[in-house]
């Protein structure tokens, strides 16, 4: 099979998928590097604050993302070109993606703080529980873990099969 002949996800998803690890990238950054600036300064809650930004940003792309693969072309290209485990990881990656969110906004919430998105102020999903914010924030920082390894996975997966297998899987992401 020549170049020309790979099948590939849409334009769509390939920038959606691209958009998506930048935006993880930088969602991860501002929560890691948060730790440099003293707590209750100005620029850690500005750190904090991007960090929450992003996250319900990957969750409303995501969310996109999701009714996007789901379309009959896109849908019928996926299970196509996708191997069964690269379609658990991708269940997995959801998972993620829709979860982590989530448990932030829980967090804030069960902290007593609303998560304000771009000036808007959305609502809090719970009442005030910091005992409970507590276990939020322990599963919140689990995932992300566990996020951290299947990026790690999905990364080395990539190149292997781009450079000892020397297959198209990689290209089917590449513009």
């Amino acid at each position: 099979m020549s170049d020309n002949q790979v099948i590939k996800y849409s334009g769509l998803l390939q920038k959606l998928h691209w958009l998506t690890l930048v935006l993880i990238i930088a969602t991860f950054a501002f929560i890691e590097f948060r730790g440099i600036f003293p707590k209750g300064t100005d620029n850690r809650d500005l750190m904090k604050l991007c960090h929450f930004t992003l996250g319900f940003t990957l969750l409303l792309l995501t969310a996109i993302r999701w009714f996007i693969r789901r379309l009959p072309n896109n849908l019928a290209a996926i299970q196509t070109i996708t191997p069964p485990i690269a379609r658990y990881a991708h269940l997995c990656f959801y998972f993620l993606l829709i979860t982590m969110p989530i448990l932030g906004w829980l967090i804030l919430s069960a902290e007593g703080k609303s998560l304000v998105y771009f000036g808007l102020e959305l609502p809090r999903l719970i009442t005030e529980n910091h005992e409970l914010a507590e276990v939020f924030e322990e599963t919140h920082e689990l995932l992300g873990k566990l996020f951290y390894l299947l990026i790690t996975v999905h990364a080395l997966a990539a190149l292997y099969h781009h450079v000892i297998k020397k297959d198209h899987t990689l290209k089917k992401m590449l513009p």
